[in-house]
C-alpha cells in the first residue's frame, strides 16, 4: 500500500477504520496518535447519521491534525488533499455523509466506460450501442426475477435460508458438547452458511472460505445488549426455527486505543478475546458482520462502503 500525493492509491476505505490495529506497533507514539486523530474524525463523518455537534467535533479533530501535521512533516507535504479537510465539515452540512457524495463511485464507471470501447474509431457509436444492449439485458434480467418472485420473498417471511449441511460424519466432539449443552430436540440439521437478508454468512468451521472473514458478526443476546462474536455453525430444528451457536467475544477495554490530549477513544476498534462461552440464539438475532484483525474487531461506519 503506498500513498500519492497525501491519499492512498489502491486502497478502499477501510484502510482508515482498521489501520490503527497496523500501525500500533510500528509508529512513533506522536505519530500514531496523530493517526488516530484522522482515523476518528473521517469515521464520524462516514457514518450512515451525523449531527451537527458530530461535525463539529469531526471539524476541531481535522484542524488539529492539520495543525500538528506542520509540526511532525516537512512543509512541502502539506498538498492541496490535506488543504481540502478545512472544508470536509461544511461538506457534510451541505451535502450529508461523505459516503453519499463519494467521487469513488463515479471515478469506478469511468473505468466501466472505458472498458465498453474496443475500436479505434466511431467511439460515441460504440459506447451508445454496449449501453443499449447493457440496459436491455438488464431490463430483460429484472422480468425474469419478477416471474420467479415466491410469495414468501413479497411478505418477507423466508429471509433466513441455510445452506451447506453440516453431515453426520463431519460433526466433531466440540459440536456434540455443545449441541447437548443446547438441548435441542431432534431431528435438527446443521449448516456452516446462511443467508440472512440477503447477506451471506459462514461459520468458522467452512473450508471454503477463504479471501473474506463472513464468521465475525455484532449480534443481540437474549438480553438485548449487542455483543460480538464468531459463528460457530447453523442449525434449523424439526419445527423449522433457524438458530445459530456464537462463540462470545470478551471485550478488554483496557486495550481500547486512546488519544489522551484530544480526549478520544477509538470506539469503533474494539479490542476482544475469545472465550469459551457459546450463545444459543436466532440467526434473525445477527445486526451485522464486523471485520475481525487481530485481537480487534471493527465496526463499519455505514451500509454504502461496501468494500470494508
Amino acid at each position: 500500500m503506498t500513498f500519492q500525493n497525501g491519499k492512498p492509491a489502491n486502497a478502499g476505505p477501510s484502510f482508515f477504520f482498521y489501520s490503527v490495529v497496523v500501525f500500533s506497533p510500528f509508529m512513533k507514539e506522536k505519530y500514531f496518535h496523530h493517526w488516530i486523530i484522522f482515523v476518528c474524525a473521517m469515521y464520524i463523518l462516514l457514518q450512515d447519521s451525523v449531527t451537527d455537534s458530530d461535525v463539529t467535533k469531526a471539524d476541531l479533530l481535522l484542524r488539529m491534525f492539520l495543525r500538528d501535521f506542520t509540526q511532525l512533516f516537512r512543509a512541502e507535504d502539506f498538498t492541496y488533499n490535506l488543504h481540502n479537510l478545512i472544508h470536509m465539515g461544511l461538506t457534510v452540512r451541505r451535502f450529508g455523509p461523505l459516503g453519499t457524495s463519494s467521487a469513488f463511485l463515479f471515478e469506478s464507471l469511468n473505468g466501466d466506460l472505458i472498458d465498453c470501447i474496443h475500436g479505434t474509431k466511431n467511439h460515441a457509436v460504440e459506447l451508445a450501442t454496449t449501453l443499449h444492449l447493457f440496459q436491455g439485458s438488464q431490463a430483460l434480467k429484472a422480468r425474469v426475477e419478477a416471474k420467479n418472485i415466491c410469495p414468501e420473498t413479497l411478505t418477507g417471511k423466508d429471509v433466513v435460508q441455510c445452506r451447506s449441511e453440516i453431515q453426520t460424519r463431519e460433526i466433531s466432539d466440540d459440536m456434540r458438547s455443545v449441541l447437548s449443552g443446547a438441548a435441542l430436540q431432534s431431528p435438527y440439521r446443521l449448516y456452516y452458511r446462511a443467508v440472512v437478508k440477503g447477506a451471506t454468512y459462514t461459520s468458522v468451521s467452512y473450508s471454503r472460505q477463504v479471501e473474506k472473514n463472513n464468521y465475525s458478526i455484532c449480534y443481540v443476546n437474549a438480553q438485548g445488549i449487542k455483543q460480538y462474536g464468531e459463528v460457530y455453525f447453523f442449525c434449523e430444528s424439526f419445527d423449522g426455527k433457524k438458530c445459530m451457536f456464537v462463540k462470545l467475544f470478551n471485550i478488554e477495554h483496557q486495550r481500547s486505543f486512546r488519544h489522551v490530549d484530544a480526549q478520544i477513544v477509538v470506539n469503533h476498534v474494539i479490542p476482544v478475546k475469545l472465550s469459551c462461552n457459546v450463545d444459543f440464539l436466532p440467526v434473525d438475532n445477527i445486526v451485522s458482520k464486523v471485520i475481525r484483525v487481530g485481537d480487534y474487531v471493527c465496526l463499519q461506519p455505514n451500509k454504502i462502503e461496501v468494500n470494508l
